[in-house]
């Protein structure tokens, strides 16, 4: 039981508090805008929880000792004190915000940082008035080695929790992208050194997909895939978005989800794409690749869905296609190559039913400098060939080298050839059987011979990386 001078004293500082909140009420806003900005950070949280009045102008203390404005549409942050000051004055109103980008100038340990970024996050991801952008910055890499198990615990909490309220989470990292649901996201192990690892899709399904082994920034959206989701929109997190320059597409997904992610996705270092699922239509990668500056495209997919409406494909930074046949022949016919990939001079081509009405279109490519062949057979026609007149390299892949007209194929069809390279058309000999090496040496030399005598200009053969100068 407290005694009678304990109580006296619990009385007094309640008196005092009360008059002091009194005589604080009494002041004009001017005084207490003044009296306020020599209180350190943790004093004006306190304030702002007195009263409405005092929550205003402790905010308004917070928001200008940070530079930050309240009337703002997109908010720039470099430290953990200018991201809780914004949380608390969004306490009862974002007003117009909508996008915020923090980058902590001085960091210090990961953990404290990670914790820090999830309790602030709470309030802009999972709150009734959610951003539409958030950019995070990290200044290093998170899951650089070693790490440790109060990371190893935070990392799967805090991509789950970015996904907000949204059931699915869209996530493009590394060479990839996959979709996930937030609790999938909480059995993600930062532990991985794989290249790819399987996940739960969003559609139950389980793939392998890219695995997520850095983690320096993270480029949050929301809403996307609004057509999927019209009343549960998706969050798409970009992992390391500016490092991204290769794009594989390759997990089962419909037509409609790839339309959706594909036209939300933009990133602006990317590069090369590389297109192998089928349910990709043309107008879905073109207007996709449109968007970008690519240099390197690789379309791989044996049952492509082309839509005669389509835009046509423009990418006046392309230097090299890899392709099926089928794929050449709807990018090619009736348009302008010279016009739509005027640097566009390495092409290598797949066969498939429409293998020679592509190589028709190539030849009348004018920038095509080098060309690759895949699985050439021994019916070779060389009157059924056009001529490339300006292509000088050519390399043969998985061909059958030894069929007897392939000399006069390239005589007639490449007379500008300069260098041929063959690659995995002879069996690797085993080590142990130095006789058959020698076997394999003298068969690769006698194809040298062979076209050198009807192909003079070549000046340099490459067999299996192994070079052969002409006899």
């Amino acid at each position: 039981m407290p005694s009678r001078l304990a109580r006296w004293s619990l009385l007094r500082t309640r008196r005092s508090l009360k008059e002091l909140h009194s005589l604080l009420a009494s002041f004009p806003n001017e005084l207490l805008l003044e009296i306020l900005d020599f209180m350190d950070d943790k004093s004006l949280h306190l304030m702002a929880a007195v009263s409405r009045r005092f929550y205003y102008l402790a905010t308004q203390s917070l928001l200008s000792r940070y530079d930050i404005s309240s009337s703002l549409t997109s908010v720039t942050l470099t430290s953990p004190a200018a991201l809780r000051a914004l949380r608390i004055a969004m306490t009862l109103s974002s007003g117009g915000l909508k996008a915020l980008s923090y980058a902590d100038a001085t960091p210090s340990s990961i953990p404290q940082d990670v914790r820090r970024i999830d309790t602030v996050l709470r309030r802009f991801i999972t709150g009734p008035t959610r951003l539409d952008e958030i950019y995070l910055d990290f200044g290093k890499n998170l899951l650089e080695r070693p790490i440790g198990w109060t990371l190893a615990g935070l990392l799967p909490k805090l991509l789950a929790k970015i996904c907000g309220h949204s059931k699915v989470g869209l996530f493009v990292a590394a060479t990839g992208l996959f979709t996930s649901t937030p609790k999938a996201m909480l059995m993600w192990n930062p532990y991985t050194r794989e290249r790819y690892f399987k996940t739960t899709m969003h559609d139950g399904s389980r793939q392998w997909v890219p695995a997520i082994r850095s983690i320096k920034s993270l480029h949050i959206t929301y809403p996307v895939c609004t057509t999927l989701a019209p009343e549960q929109p998706w969050t798409m997190v970009v992992v390391n978005g500016p490092e991204i320059e290769t794009l594989l597409l390759s997990i089962r997904l419909s037509t409609q989800e790839w339309a959706a992610i594909l036209s939300a996705i933009t990133l602006p270092n990317l590069r090369e794409v590389g297109i192998w699922a089928e349910s990709i239509s043309s107008e879905i990668s073109t207007v996709f690749l449109n968007r970008h500056r690519i240099t390197t495209l690789k379309y791989m997919s044996p049952r492509a869905v082309f839509l005669r409406l389509a835009p046509p494909l423009a990418l006046p930074q392309l230097r090299h296609l890899t392709a099926l046949s089928h794929y050449v022949v709807h990018i090619f016919t009736l348009r302008d190559s010279a016009t739509l990939f005027p640097l566009l001079s390495h092409i290598d081509v797949f066969p498939d039913a429409k293998f020679h009405e592509a190589l028709r279109l190539l030849a009348l490519h004018g920038p095509l400098q080098r060309v690759g062949l895949w699985f050439l057979v021994d019916d070779i026609d060389p009157a059924a060939w056009p001529v490339f007149p300006h292509v000088d390299t050519l390399a043969l892949n998985n061909c059958d080298v030894g069929a007897a007209r392939l000399p006069a194929l390239l005589a007639h069809a490449f007379p500008a050839l300069q260098r041929l390279d063959v690659n995995h058309s002879f069996p690797k000999a085993a080590s142990s059987t130095p006789g058959q090496n020698s076997e394999i040496w003298a068969k690769k030399a006698e194809l040298v011979k062979r076209i050198a005598r009807v192909n003079p200009g070549v000046l340099g053969f490459s067999i299996d990386k192994e070079f052969f100068a002409p006899p």
